[in-house]
């Protein structure tokens, strides 16, 4: 019987450990980072910097519990269900590798013959979506039971990324098309949506509730990064006050959004509960970890927007900005194949047990 992760640990001591195997650790005195980046609508993951990496969250009504891999470099946590299973990414000596935790137990997610496999988002029926990069390119995935089908939007010739995926199996996400422009798109059962925020230079899809309404990220004529949310084909723009950038990643069926954005202090979570706007910030002290919360208030919308070719971003990018938009392309296969996907138990060195 699956539990909700939020009740497997707790930040009773340093060294502490969750049923996922994850250590919960007190770090350094303030988290200046914070990226809000999935919930279930009642609980908010992502992940926070400090002094010596970057660690992933999980905020259950101001409860923090803070995931980190064993050896690790740095831990996220993308995506939780209803059920409180959670996928996300660690990095660490030997590369990057994704990670599912279902029901307390932690496993790795690596697509085979892939070079980098991030599982992105998972549905309350457990079907997990992501991106994943081969000699081809870049690719969406669907991973149901084990099973992985590889996701190509029809039109993309310069790569596809799954970002979300609902209980009725409606799939978001981003596509680069033969212009090197970057498109949203919602896949149902097959049949692909194109979503494009009004006068945008680029947009990308990041979240789907089971209501079908999407949230995600669209690009002006200079490069800023604005969050969206569609519902039935009416887009309305979504900035936080004072910032150089929004972006949303995450809408749950109440509607509510989380993301994350960035101004003179460094990178805030963010909560939308459609009456107002919180900023979330980690913060570990000695003793506990908890999410300050600071009201904000909303901006009018952006008026026109020029026209900018940006090309495919990497969620990861996304977040960090580590990559280069303009230059990144790849090339993606243009028939979808199944394979499977055969998720390892954890090594003994990155699982310290109870």
């Amino acid at each position: 019987m699956r539990r909700s992760v939020a009740i497997l640990a707790t930040m009773s001591a340093v060294g502490s450990v969750s049923a996922f195997g994850f250590v919960t650790a007190l770090l350094a005195p303030e988290a200046p980072g914070t990226k809000a980046l999935g919930t279930n609508g009642s609980s908010i993951v992502g992940e926070f910097t400090h002094n010596t990496g970057t660690q992933g969250f999980i905020d259950s009504g101001g409860n923090v519990i803070v995931l980190d891999v064993p050896g690790a470099s740095s831990t996220e946590v993308l995506g939780i269900n209803s059920m409180g299973d959670v996928v996300g990414v660690f990095a660490d000596a030997t590369g990057t590798t994704g990670f599912v935790g279902v029901g307390g137990t932690l496993t790795m997610l690596a697509v085979p013959g892939a070079s980098y496999t991030e599982p992105v988002s998972i549905s309350s029926t457990g079907e997990i979506v992501g991106s994943f990069v081969d000699q081809t390119g870049m690719h969406g995935f669907v991973d149901v039971g084990g099973s992985l089908t590889t996701l190509n939007a029809p039109s993309a010739t310069g790569g596809t990324q799954a970002l979300s995926v609902n209980s009725t199996g409606q799939i978001a996400g981003a596509f680069v098309d033969s212009a090197g422009l970057t498109h949203g798109f919602v896949d149902s059962g097959g049949s692909f949506t194109t979503i494009d925020m009004p006068g945008a230079a680029a947009t990308v899809a990041t979240g789907i509730n089971d209501k079908g309404a999407v949230t995600g990220i669209y690009y002006d004529g200079a490069g800023t990064p604005h969050g969206f949310v569609d519902s039935g084909g009416s887009f309305t723009s979504l900035d936080i006050p004072g910032a150089s950038g929004t972006e949303p990643f995450g809408i749950d069926n109440a509607g509510q959004i989380v993301g994350f954005y960035v101004d003179p202090a460094g990178n805030h979570g963010f909560l939308d509960n459609g009456a107002g706007l919180t900023a979330l910030d980690v913060n570990d002290p000695p003793g506990t970890v908890s999410v300050a919360t600071t009201p904000l208030s909303p901006v009018p919308e952006p008026s026109g927007l020029a026209l900018l070719g940006v090309g495919l971003i990497g969620f990861s990018a996304l977040r960090r900005r580590a990559r280069n938009r303009a230059s990144r392309r790849f090339r993606t296969a243009d028939a979808s194949c199944a394979s499977d996907v055969q998720p390892k138990a954890v090594p003994t060195d990155y699982v310290i047990r109870m």
